[in-house]
């Protein structure tokens, strides 16, 4: 839980003077206080909510799977952001796919993102059609980690 109190005004005991309270609880809620000469009271009102967004497997292009324990997830939240991440083993050169979002969670145009292929830099193209593609100055690459989040395009 995470609670912010702030105290607007200089007067301690006179004059007009706002109290603003606000705290978080669990992530989920957000709610706010707002009264004066430090009346507070149960008059907290809820301002905002949120859930947390469901994570599905990434579907993984053949060859690929995932490296060890680690993982390939993707999830879109109430604010149309799609999270997409993955850690990834299977050989794999310039422009190959390694993994395609479903229709829902492609982004509104084409984007690149770093990415890691073992100790070489690189990185991963996203298109609108869900594709996720290898970009590197390697002839292959045999891993790949990356992790990226965007907008969804409308559907």
């Amino acid at each position: 839980m995470r609670v912010e109190l702030t105290i607007h005004g200089t007067e301690l005991h006179y004059g007009s003077r706002s109290l603003v309270l606000a705290y978080i609880d669990g992530a989920t809620y957000l709610k706010r206080y707002v009264g004066e000469h430090g009346d507070l009271s149960d008059r907290l009102v809820l301002i905002a909510t949120a859930t947390s967004p469901q994570e599905y497997g990434l579907p993984l292009a053949a060859g690929m799977s995932v490296q060890g324990s680690l993982s390939a997830r993707y999830s879109k939240n109430q604010f149309n952001e799609v999270i997409v991440r993955g850690c990834l083993t299977g050989q794999k050169s310039t422009g190959d796919v390694v993994a395609t979002l479903p229709a829902g969670f492609h982004p509104k145009s084409t984007f690149e993102v770093p990415a890691m292929f073992g100790f070489v830099a690189g990185r991963i193209q996203i298109d609108t059609e869900g594709s996720i593609r290898v970009v590197t100055d390697q002839s292959s690459v045999s891993s790949v980690q990356f992790s990226a989040v965007f907008i969804a395009a409308d559907v």
